[in-house]
C-alpha cells in the first residue's frame, strides 16, 4: 500500500474513531495495521485463528459470505484502502462486495488485478476509503468465477485499524 493511502486510511480511521467517542485524542489510540486475526470474524460470525489472508470458495458464479464482523467491533474502527492481491496462482475470484448493515456500500472487481508476490505488488485503490463505524454490521463478500469451488485466493485488504491504546499496542 503506497504511504499516501496509509495515511489516507489511518486519518479515516482516527477521525472516525474520534467521532464513535472510543478515544477523545488521538493520543489515546492506537493505529495498525488491518489482520485478519485480530480484526475480522469468519463467515459464521467466529474468531478467526491465524493471522493470514486466505479466502476459500464453497460456491462458483455468487457472492459468498468470507468475513461476516469485525472482531470486538464496539471498540474499534477499520479503515480499508485497497486490495491486492498475494500468492502465485490464478486469482479465482471476480469481485468483492462490502456491505454495511443491509446496503452494499462498496462493490468492486478485480478481475484485472495482477497476483504477484513482490513488494510493489498492483492493487486497486478503493476511494474514498471504505470506514466499517464503531459497532457498524460489516460483511464482506467475494464472488468466485467458473470453477472456484474448492479453490483458494489469497487476497490482502489493505487498511488500518483505530481501538484504544493498550489493546494490542500500548506505544
Amino acid at each position: 500500500m503506497s504511504s499516501s493511502r496509509l495515511v489516507d486510511a489511518t486519518n479515516a480511521a482516527v477521525g472516525q474513531a474520534i467521532g464513535d467517542g472510543i478515544a477523545n485524542t488521538p493520543e489515546g489510540l492506537s493505529v495498525r495495521q488491518l489482520i485478519p486475526g485480530l480484526d475480522l470474524l469468519d463467515k459464521n460470525g467466529q474468531q478467526i485463528t491465524d493471522y493470514s489472508w486466505v479466502q476459500t470458495h464453497t460456491v462458483d458464479n455468487q457472492d459468498e459470505l468470507i468475513y461476516n464482523g469485525i472482531r470486538d467491533g464496539d471498540s474499534k474502527v477499520v479503515a480499508i484502502s485497497s486490495v491486492m492481491a498475494l500468492g502465485s496462482a490464478s486469482l479465482y475470484t471476480t469481485s468483492i462486495r462490502f456491505d454495511k448493515g443491509s446496503s452494499v456500500a462498496q462493490l468492486i472487481d478485480i478481475q484485472g488485478l495482477e497476483v504477484s508476490n513482490r513488494i510493489e505488488a498492483t492493487a486497486i485503490v478503493l476511494n474514498p476509503v471504505l470506514v466499517f463505524k464503531k459497532g457498524q454490521d460489516a460483511k464482506i463478500y467475494f464472488r468466485g468465477k467458473t470453477g472456484a469451488t474448492g479453490k483458494t485466493d489469497q487476497i490482502l485488504l489493505n487498511g488500518a485499524v483505530a481501538e484504544p491504546r493498550g489493546t494490542y499496542v500500548n506505544e
